[in-house]
């Protein structure tokens, strides 16, 4: 019985002992495509070749996550985007920083990145997280913009919501109003939920942004709801009678007559502020 027993070792041994090769998968940390790339990008194809892959022998471990990260927001999967890009960074934070958020925190500082690149499909799910990874890495707004530190998650937003508003309106690409259509509905829903129960905030480059969104909105309620806030949170400037010429000649919901109401009396105390300040004078 104990040469049996003796003889079945010496057997095993050979199995047990056999170690898997390690590998290094040759995968983007951060999948960016032009237009022509994402017409015909499978992302469900890869997906399914890739969670094929065992991996306990990958030894870029972090990159291959990440990439899966990438893969699953391409196919909708909000959750698997979390999992994966949360196990990137628990592998190998710092190279998440140097590989994904950099260029995600640089995509947005680009000029028109919309013209170049589509827009990183993580972005389109996990963006919160994103941007706490964007402070983890300690990758900073530029002084120069002059935004709040409490505001840098807003201005993120803006910058995603900024992009979008100008996918298809950019001389560079075709043009589909219906898309576009649809994506400003998309930021309007972005807007409202962002500062449902928080101040909208006063820097420049909001003003800007919000005045931009008021001019291609061809939703006369949102138009009416925040031109209604946009004259409350900018309440004493006397500079908004060139964007209110403009939104006038502009917009495709000015002649709604609750807009139009809005408008005049905005104008109205502009003239009355002036008349005060000749008296004064």
């Amino acid at each position: 019985m104990k040469t049996l027993f003796f003889f079945l070792s010496v057997l095993l041994i050979p199995f047990s002992c056999k170690k898997k090769e390690k590998i290094i998968i040759d995968v983007p940390w951060l999948i960016s495509l032009n237009d022509s790339e994402a017409l015909t990008y499978n992302a469900r194809d890869t997906l399914k070749k890739y969670n094929e892959v065992d991996e306990d022998i990958i030894i870029n471990k972090s990159q291959f996550f990440s990439f899966k990260a990438n893969l699953n927001s391409m196919i909708n999967d909000s959750l698997a985007t979390y999992k994966y890009l949360k196990m990137a960074v628990e592998i190998d934070s710092l190279k998440m920083c140097e590989n994904v958020m950099i260029p995600i925190h640089n995509y947005f500082y680009q000029e028109r990145p919309d013209r170049e690149k589509s827009i990183p499909s993580i972005l389109n799910y996990q963006l919160d997280y994103i941007i706490d990874l964007l402070k983890r890495c300690e990758i900073e707004i530029p002084e120069s913009k002059g935004i709040k530190p409490k505001n840098r998650r807003y201005f993120y937003w803006l910058k995603y919501v900024m992009t979008r508003d100008q996918w298809y309106r950019v001389p560079q690409r075709e043009e589909n109003w219906e898309a576009q259509s649809k994506l400003d509905l998309e930021n309007q829903i972005f807007i409202d939920e962002l500062f449902v129960n928080t101040q909208y905030p006063q820097e420049e480059y909001f003003k800007q942004a919000l005045q931009v969104l008021l001019l291609h909105s061809d939703n006369s309620k949102w138009t009416y709801k925040w031109l209604k806030r946009y004259f409350q949170i900018y309440e004493n400037g006397n500079e908004h009678l060139p964007f209110i010429k403009h939104f006038e000649w502009r917009s495709s919901v000015v002649n709604d007559p609750k807009i139009q109401n809005l408008i005049m009396d905005y104008k109205n105390l502009y003239e009355k502020k002036n008349r005060n300040i000749n008296i004064e004078r």
